[in-house]
């Protein structure tokens, strides 16, 4: 289908309309016309992803644009695959769904390419800003847009096809600004790219409850069931923890590709009545809000947001000390979490089981873990990267 016969099928979400319907060019561009005429003063900012179900990158992206659109700007969003959205945003930003797109994967990247272009063009966006690499520079270059885009995992372990890894350097390179999660991610990457790199943390939503004092004998997990989170280490680690607190429960809140693997390896381990897979749950912060601890087993991270939430609750938390250096930013060993080796199930038990074993010091763990509630507010976040959209100071890393 050619470029202007597709654009004639988007589907716009957004404003008053509540749900999302399929409606011609003319009408989406008079719809936009009004729209703008009110906010005819303010930057605009088009965000691009491919969908808003769950997942580090879309929580991280849907904050952004809601704080954005309080803060007065023009908010426009992309997306392009149909899947139930697991975040809410503001009823005034405008989302443009792209329909599915027939033929090979070639020719729906540049359908999808044309199709962002020519939307930056018509509703002359300022600021551009992707995480996807088939949709960055190739979408901004003279565009006369500032492009931001980010690392969202540790780069080692990202696997990428060759074209992807093309991409992503070229997108890099020539990006206004990169933005990282960690020191150790953006080291990773050649000086051409750290001379206009920031490190920012990621935003913790401002509706998360706090540990009530009431602490219950469950051990909780957040956590895709996929093979980069290890969960299988968790299991084991459990078994031997279990088998001196049979008390306690073992909670996985997630889905994934490896569910029939973990259920398999939770009957071969005789945890059937010890641990529950609760699946995808909304809310997940207020289920579990008054467990005992939280824990981590992923063998690389950019930067966990379940482990930031678990600990701005004031849980005692318990991570591996992950490839791409998320945890270690947050977690100081001993004061306000734990850190152990990757994969090593043995010393996790032993931490699991001195922290039960000292409610005390998990207690003291949980109040110095809230601290990062401040540092890592959703207002002091987004005033961080306001400052890179508007071309400010540059992050220096310390000696």
């Amino acid at each position: 289908m050619h470029e202007n016969g597709l654009i004639k099928h988007i589907i716009i979400v957004g404003l008053n309309i509540r749900q999302p319907q399929i409606i011609g060019m003319g009408f989406m561009l008079d719809i936009q016309s009004k729209y703008i005429k009110r906010k005819t003063n303010m930057k605009k900012i088009l965000f691009v992803l491919s969908q808003l179900s769950t997942g580090g990158a879309e929580r991280v992206i849907s904050i952004l644009a809601n704080n954005f659109d309080i803060r007065g700007y023009e908010v426009h969003l992309i997306t392009y695959v149909d899947v139930p959205n697991a975040y809410t945003l503001n009823k005034e930003i405008l989302w443009t769904k792209f329909p599915s797109i027939s033929g090979n994967r070639i020719k729906q990247h540049l359908t999808r390419m044309r199709l962002i272009r020519k939307y930056i063009r018509d509703n002359k966006i300022d600021t551009y800003i992707t995480f996807e690499h088939y949709y960055g520079w190739t979408c901004a270059f003279k565009n006369h847009v500032r492009y931001i885009t980010s690392m969202r995992n540790d780069p080692l372990h990202d696997k990428l096809s060759i074209m992807e890894r093309f991409l992503r350097k070229l997108n890099f390179v020539y990006a206004s600004a990169v933005v990282f999660q960690t020191s150790e991610i953006m080291d990773y990457f050649s000086n051409s790219v750290q001379k206009h790199g920031y490190i920012i943390k990621n935003p913790l939503p401002n509706n998360i409850p706090e540990y009530n004092s009431h602490k219950e004998k469950r051990i909780v997990a957040v956590s895709r069931l996929e093979p980069q989170k290890n969960l299988f280490m968790l299991l084991k680690a459990f078994q031997t923890v279990s088998k001196i607190n049979p008390d306690y429960k073992l909670e996985i809140y997630g889905e994934g590709s490896e569910r029939k693997a973990v259920e398999q390896t939770i009957q071969r381990l005789g945890l059937s009545n010890n641990v529950v897979l609760k699946g995808f749950q909304k809310k997940v912060n207020e289920k579990i809000v008054n467990a005992y601890m939280y824990v981590c087993t992923s063998d690389y991270e950019g930067l966990s947001n379940a482990l930031l939430e678990s600990m701005a609750m004031g849980l005692a938390v318990v991570s591996t000390d992950s490839a791409g250096g998320g945890a270690r930013e947050v977690i100081k060993d001993g004061v306000n979490g734990v850190l152990v080796p990757v994969g090593d199930d043995e010393f996790l038990s032993k931490k699991m089981v001195w922290l039960i074993e000292n409610e005390e010091i998990a207690i003291r763990m949980g109040r110095e873990a809230l601290k990062i509630r401040e540092e890592l507010s959703e207002n002091s976040v987004c005033n961080e990267w306001e400052k890179i959209m508007n071309g400010g100071k540059k992050y220096e890393k310390e000696d």
